[in-house]
This record gives C-alpha cells, sequence and structure tokens, in this order.
C-alpha cells in the first residue's frame, strides 16, 4: 500500500477516514516500522470507537472492515472483546508514480482585487 493507492481508494474508505484518524492519533511512534500498534496494544472495542466518534457500534464495525479491507490496518481479534490493531505507518510507506500522469490539470487563474 502507498501513499498515492490511499488516495486513489478514498472512495472505498470514504467516511471511514474519520476512524483512520481517530486511530491514527493514539498509536505508538516507531518511526523504523511498517505498521504501528494503537493504542498501546491494548484491545480496543468498536463500541469504545463508536462512543468517541458519537457513532452506532455497528458503523464503527464497518469503518473498521473498510479500513482492514482497504490494507490501512491490520486487527486480531483479543479474547475477551476488542481488536488489537496495527496502523499503515503512512510517513514509512514509499510513494508511488501517479497513476495518472496529469494528476493537477491545468487550471485558469483570476486575479481578484
Amino acid at each position: 500500500m502507498t501513499l498515492r493507492s490511499i488516495f486513489d481508494s478514498h472512495r472505498d474508505v470514504g467516511m471511514a477516514v474519520w476512524l483512520f484518524l481517530l486511530y491514527w492519533r493514539n498509536h505508538s511512534p516507531d518511526a523504523n516500522s511498517e505498521w504501528l500498534v494503537v493504542g498501546n496494544g491494548r484491545a480496543i472495542r468498536d463500541s469504545e470507537s463508536a462512543k468517541v466518534l458519537k457513532i452506532s457500534v455497528q458503523t464503527a464495525t464497518r469503518w473498521r472492515r473498510c479500513l482492514r479491507d482497504a490494507g490501512l490496518i491490520q486487527s486480531e481479534a483479543r479474547q475477551g472483546g476488542g481488536f488489537q490493531i496495527w496502523l499503515l505507518n503512512l510517513n514509512r510507506a514509499p510513494a508511488a508514480e501517479p497513476s495518472n500522469r496529469e494528476v493537477w490539470p491545468e487550471m485558469q487563474t483570476e486575479l481578484v482585487q
């Protein structure tokens, strides 16, 4: 997964980006690792994420699965409930060549005074 492919899959991720940002805010820093542990490695329940984001538990579950399927997180069910979450280290992910050479099309600008 590269940074460019994250942007390319924005339609697949959609609103789940909010859960991604919550995980990012709570990850343990490790610049040398491809995957960053979230919440110091403790089990994180979808109900906890739902409470913080003020969404339903079903939505939090759907978003977690969406992020997992997009390759942005890895999750492992924990005994007693919840999941251990690892987040893709975006700072370490290699940048890919843009799939479309014309990433930013020519745009007319207008000077307003």
